[in-house]
C-alpha cells in the first residue's frame, strides 16, 4: 500500500481535519502543524492555552525530585470533535516515549540473530 493509498483509505477528511485545527486556533495554540497523513496534529501552547483547549490543568510536582508536569483531570474534547479526535498527547513529561533496546534472541537455539 503506498502513503497516498492508505491517506485516502483511513486518514481523517481534510474536513475533520479543518474542525480540529480552528479548534486549536481559538483555544490559542500556535505552530500547528499537521502531518502529511493527516494522522497526527502538533501544536504548541501555555498550560493555560491547555486548560482552554481541553478543558483540564496542568500541575507541577516532584517524582523522584525530578520536577515534572502533566495534567491534572482526564482531556475533554469538544463533542463536535469526539468522533474525530483519539487522542491528546504531550501535556505531560513524566512519561515520554523511548525506543526499547536489546537484542533479539532466537528462543528455540538459544542464539542472537
Amino acid at each position: 500500500m503506498t502513503p497516498e493509498q492508505f491517506t485516502k483509505r483511513f486518514a481523517p477528511t481534510e474536513a475533520d481535519v479543518g474542525k480540529v485545527v480552528e479548534h486549536l486556533e481559538k483555544s490559542g495554540f500556535i505552530n500547528i502543524v499537521v502531518s502529511p497523513n493527516r494522522q497526527l496534529i502538533s501544536a504548541e501552547g501555555t498550560a493555560a492555552t491547555v486548560q482552554v483547549g481541553f478543558h483540564t490543568t496542568l500541575k507541577n510536582f516532584y517524582l523522584n525530585g525530578v520536577k515534572v508536569f502533566a495534567n491534572a483531570d482526564a482531556v475533554q474534547v469538544p463533542s463536535a470533535l469526539a468522533g474525530i479526535v483519539d487522542a491528546v498527547l504531550g501535556l505531560q513529561n513524566v512519561e515520554t516515549a523511548h525506543v526499547q533496546g536489546g537484542a533479539l534472541q532466537n528462543t528455540e537455539s538459544g542464539e542472537k540473530p
